[in-house]
């Protein structure tokens, strides 16, 4: 055992200082020797191993948006040195209403649709003296908004008017697929018409002002389908407020 003459200090395999409190000597016990050394490699291998770790953005499919529709995504990099800092390519574009934060957060409300839009991020990782660069192209679909009823009433006493949260597409629906209910004379309705948000039902029957809980429902046939480009779903029973005078 080497013996040094300074109190309560050791000295490591790599040659550096290490104070021991409990040690009435400075000397280097070779099983401490060993232990540090290894210790030292395994660092030294943890840290060649990270920084061998190339940056890269990697493909991932990005959750479709739709009109009107607040949309929030993220995209993510790995590899190379943290924090990473996110911006567009030059020359692309999101769809419009949206936009990427330097974070890699892809946020907004969609104004209009877009089938399937590509664009191009680069990401930039904080490596020092030169910084890590990597980019990927991710494409974001957005879907017309899905229109539904937002009011009902008769217009008169044959004909009830559904006003839609957004404009259908088409100038026709099909009879088949609305019920009329809550009316003495059991309507039918025998023509849709169709003209941006309003569908006018005509029925075959009077809706009298004594019929005070009017409702409709609607239910796809394939026939003629309500759509704003994505069809109107079905529904139950929307309460129609009934304006037949006496």
């Amino acid at each position: 055992m080497l013996l040094l003459p300074f109190r309560g200090f050791t000295i490591a395999a790599l040659y550096y200082l290490r104070f021991d409190p409990l040690s009435p000597y400075f000397f280097i016990p070779p099983h401490r020797n060993r232990i540090e050394s290894t210790f030292e490699n395994s660092r030294c291998a943890e840290s060649l191993a990270a920084a061998s770790v190339a940056l890269s953005l990697p493909a991932t499919t990005l959750a479709n948006g739709t009109v009107g529709t607040p949309y929030n995504a993220s995209i993510s990099a790995t590899g190379g040195t943290s924090p990473y800092t996110y911006a567009l390519e030059s020359g692309s574009l999101l769809p419009v209403g949206l936009t990427l934060g330097t974070n890699g957060t892809i946020s907004g409300t969609p104004t209009s649709t877009t089938t399937s839009a590509g664009f191009t991020v680069d990401v930039t990782d904080s490596a020092t003296p030169t910084t890590g660069n990597a980019s990927q192209t991710f494409t974001v679909t957005v879907e017309p908004a899905v229109a539904i009823v937002s009011s009902a009433s008769t217009l008169d006493s044959t004909h009830i008017t559904l006003i839609m949260s957004s404009p259908l597409t088409g100038s026709i629906g099909d009879p088949a697929a609305f019920t009329v209910s809550g009316v003495a004379s059991n309507p039918t309705v025998t023509d849709v018409a169709v003209s941006g948000t309003t569908v006018t039902l005509t029925l075959n029957a009077v809706i009298a002002n004594s019929d005070t809980f009017v409702t409709v429902s609607y239910s796809k046939t394939g026939i003629n389908d309500l759509t704003s480009g994505t069809s109107v779903v079905n529904f139950s029973n929307q309460v129609v407020t009934n304006n037949v005078q006496p």
